[in-house]
């Protein structure tokens, strides 16, 4: 039985919208928790190997979010998050905090730090998945508007077809 061209059509669309997402944690049922709530909204979890340069591995799957824990090897989340924040090619992606750690002294650190959230453990399902969904919203683009001042009709509508199809909004007049 052959899909359909809709069912296609949707399929390639879930892999387009398939996002990575960095994580930082060795606890292996919080990644599983974890992996079970996002993984079926469109995200991939890319885990981070203590043997790699964390900078060096978030450059290379560029995530649109990363979630750490407060203890990692060799470098604690807070440090994690402060070279994150300081690196100019990452320093808009959202940091998450998922930890049992998560009193008043390890949030005002993780403020102080540059994080964009921070979630107790065990990870809820719904908590990680609005936050994601807050952060995938607030970085929504807003399409330029353009304003082309062309007489030339012909022009006109090659300049409309290129900057609609680039996703601009074209508006045109022949005079100022």
């Amino acid at each position: 039985v052959n899909p359909s061209d809709a069912e296609q059509k949707n399929s390639h669309q879930f892999h387009l919208r398939t996002k990575p997402i960095a994580v930082f944690d060795s606890d292996r049922d919080s990644i599983e928790s974890l992996s079970h709530a996002i993984g079926k909204k469109g995200y991939k979890i890319h885990l981070w190997d203590e043997k790699s340069e964390p900078l060096v591995f978030l450059g290379e799957i560029r995530p649109c979010a990363v979630v750490t824990e407060i203890e990692l090897g060799g470098i604690t989340g807070f440090d994690l998050c402060r070279e994150i924040k300081a690196d100019p090619h990452l320093a808009s992606v959202p940091v998450i905090f998922v930890s049992e750690k998560s009193g008043v002294p390890e949030r005002a650190e993780g403020i102080r730090a540059g994080s964009d959230a921070f979630l107790p453990k065990p990870v809820n399902s719904d908590a990680i998945q609005e936050t994601l969904q807050n952060f995938e919203s607030a970085n929504q683009e807003v399409p330029a508007r353009i304003l082309a001042m062309e007489d030339d009709g012909m022009q006109n509508a090659l300049l409309k077809n290129i900057l609609e199809g680039a996703g601009f909004i074209f508006d045109s007049c022949t005079e100022p």
